[in-house]
């Protein structure tokens, strides 16, 4: 009776700024880390793997990078599993608290010239340790977040989705200011104080604020009634084989275009089209800020025409404008570099905005914590954290002039197959 009450009053309600606030900064710190990491990969390459040739550098960084999203899919499993059968909000402080301790320990390691190979090793065990984090980071906060409140659930996916934007933005920013500072001190190693800074500061914030927090309403109601899933992985793939399938697809598309267009694009600026560093970063800074604000649009815009239709509009939009928009990006001028960023940042958002809600859906409540984790992670974190390295080798190794607008063209195809082909599933929407 009380769960039942609990989810009428919260229908009716804002979600307190403090809740919400607290279970954002996860999200917020998760795609702050990558970008941190992402922008200062050859600074990185440089300092953990100073081998001769800096391509090998590079793609070595590159690859630990992607270590970290190998480690989510077993993450979702595993976290998800206590999730869905002990209640949200223990998870919710555990993750934040691995997280902070993950990104605040690579601002602190020795260099390879300190302690050799074992720098090396650190610096993968960290990323390791992020990787299990946020394996159930933002699916985790979507399911509470949504499980919540049920109204304009587009709009809120929309803000979910901007506060990863909004960590981009500011990682893009912090590392900006750093790389221009001239104190001897800073100097000594700037890449180094955001990854201090975030953890400390975002991280325990938010650790803090969760703390406050009550359970899901929904999860409290399927406890209430014993429908606590047993094995919620196992059940997962006994009742929702087909939800599943679609949903890593759609994750898959949507990783892809938040992590080639928002954190391997500066690299790919300054190695491929001979952009200064700073100009790079000053594109990416203003991706990320414009994605995160037309999340909330796209997000809203998906409770009128459903989360579905939403999502073949951004596949669409990915066929038209990924091209003209890296032909912009070569162009001399600088007008031509922010309209490009620009029709970049709308496309992403386009399905950044409501796949929250999305996968969200997707899934009963008493599978959902599993369900949207592992989904997401195999899809956007495989095949979005392994998609830098996988460019680099095979720009590397084949020369394809048009390689990275061709891959997110391919990707937003496959997306699109895939929704036509579930249209009419229960779960569409």
């Amino acid at each position: 009776m009380h769960s039942t009450l609990a989810i009428d009053n919260i229908n009716k309600q804002k979600l307190p700024r403090k809740m919400l606030i607290g279970v954002l900064s996860g999200v917020f710190l998760e795609y702050f880390d990558y970008t941190l990491y992402g922008f200062s990969a050859v600074t990185i390459a440089n300092t953990f793997f100073p081998v001769e040739k800096p391509a090998i550098r590079l793609l070595l960084a590159w690859s630990v990078f992607a270590i970290s999203f190998l480690m989510r899919p077993l993450g979702s499993i595993v976290i998800g599993h206590f999730a869905d059968r002990v209640g949200r909000k223990l998870i919710l402080v555990i993750t934040i608290l691995m997280m902070s301790f993950a990104t605040i320990a690579i601002g602190l390691l020795p260099t390879f010239h300190q302690v050799g190979i074992w720098a090396s090793v650190a610096l993968i065990g960290c990323r390791i340790l992020q990787g299990l984090a946020v394996s159930t980071e933002y699916s985790g906060c979507s399911t509470y977040l949504l499980e919540s409140l049920k109204s304009r659930q587009g709009l809120l996916s929309g803000i979910i989705t901007s506060a990863s934007g909004f960590g981009i933005f500011s990682a893009s920013l912090l590392v900006l200011m750093f790389s221009s500072l001239s104190s001897h001190v800073f100097l000594i190693a700037n890449w180094r104080w955001p990854f201090i800074i975030a953890g400390s500061v975002v991280g325990l914030l938010g650790l803090y604020l969760r703390l406050d927090l009550s359970e899901s309403p929904e999860f409290l109601a399927i406890k209430q009634k014993n429908e606590i899933a047993r094995i919620p992985f196992l059940e997962l793939m006994k009742q929702s084989p087909f939800a599943l399938t679609k949903a890593v697809i759609i994750s898959a598309y949507a990783g892809i275009a938040i992590i080639v267009v928002e954190i391997y694009l500066p690299s790919y600026l300054q190695t491929h089209l001979g952009m200064h560093k700073k100009n790079a970063l000053q594109i990416s800074t203003y991706i990320a800020l414009t994605e995160a604000c037309f999340a909330i649009c796209w997000g809203a815009l998906s409770d009128y025409l459903g989360q579905i239709k939403t999502l073949v509009i951004a596949g669409f939009l990915m066929i038209i404008g990924i091209f003209p928009a890296l032909q912009l990006l070569q162009q001399s001028h600088l007008a031509f570099w922010f309209i490009a960023a620009t029709l970049l940042a709308i496309i992403v958002a386009a399905v950044d905005g409501p796949i929250a809600a999305f996968l969200t859906k997707s899934f009963p409540t008493a599978t959902r914590y599993t369900g949207v984790s592992v989904s997401y992670n195999l899809g956007a974190a495989i095949f979005g954290g392994l998609s830098p390295g996988l460019l680099i080798a095979l720009q590397h190794h084949l020369s394809i002039p048009n390689l990275l607008a061709e891959y997110l063209l391919f990707s937003a195809v496959i997306m699109l197959i895939a929704l036509f082909m579930t249209r009419k599933l229960p779960s569409s929407n």
